[in-house]
């Protein structure tokens, strides 16, 4: 490991950054308990952010239809309300009090208030588990990667969106203290596939003016 930047370290091998000290679980589920995205009080990033989850739809049924599906991080729920009104069992966790209250008072969801790989949940339950600007946040990509596995049915589709950081100055740039890691494309390509996961569909979004972004469409068993 070598200093990156602040206080994220980088791995000289595989060039992934890593926070030096991450917060413990009770220290973040303290600090992120009336934590609310714009969207639940600004209507245009509401529209914004359903128009999103209309698009990460979309993808997911080019490859699946309807069944069940968990959102990891699921804030208030915006996702999994499309997600509902196309037809989906819907089920996700967040580590906002206030979020899983808004999400109950205006989709009338009902949100797990725990850390996704500290939920007991089924094995071979679940047709997706979607991802959403949610694996930069988590204490173990690769441990939250395999519960997804473990939840998911065979042939069952993972989908993550993350931030692209492949150099120091992206880092630098863009420095997020709340990201404990910050990926580059074969990171998590790396993680998928170490775990039985193949690929699917990949894009890639590149802003002159804000982080790039990628999503993973991956699924395990064999490629459609």
């Amino acid at each position: 490991m070598e200093v990156a930047h602040a206080d994220m370290l980088r791995c000289t091998e595989c060039k992934l950054f890593i926070k030096k000290e991450l917060p413990s679980k009770v220290e973040l589920t303290e600090t992120l308990k009336d934590f609310l995205l714009s969207a639940c009080w600004n209507k245009t990033n509401r529209i914004a952010r359903m128009e999103d989850a209309e698009w990460q739809l979309e993808n997911l049924h080019n490859y699946t239809k309807s069944g069940k599906l968990f959102d990891v991080g699921a804030a208030s729920g915006f996702f999994m309300a499309a997600a509902r009104d196309k037809g989906w069992i819907v089920e996700g966790n967040d580590l906002s009090n206030a979020a899983i209250v808004w999400a109950k008072e205006n989709f009338n969801l009902s949100i797990h208030h725990d850390f996704f790989e500290d939920l007991d949940l089924l094995s071979n339950e679940y047709d997706a588990v979607v991802l959403w600007n949610t694996l930069e946040h988590t204490h173990n990509p690769a441990e939250t990667i395999r519960m997804a596995k473990r939840i998911l049915k065979p042939k069952g589709l993972i989908y993550i969106k993350i931030p692209e950081t492949p150099t120091v100055g992206t880092l630098q740039r863009y420095y997020e203290p709340w990201h404990f890691y910050e990926f580059r494309m074969n990171n998590v390509v790396r993680f998928l596939t170490t775990e039985g996961f193949v690929e699917k569909k990949i894009n890639k979004y590149w802003y002159r003016d804000k982080l790039s972004e990628t999503e993973y469409l991956f699924g395990l068993g064999e490629k459609f």
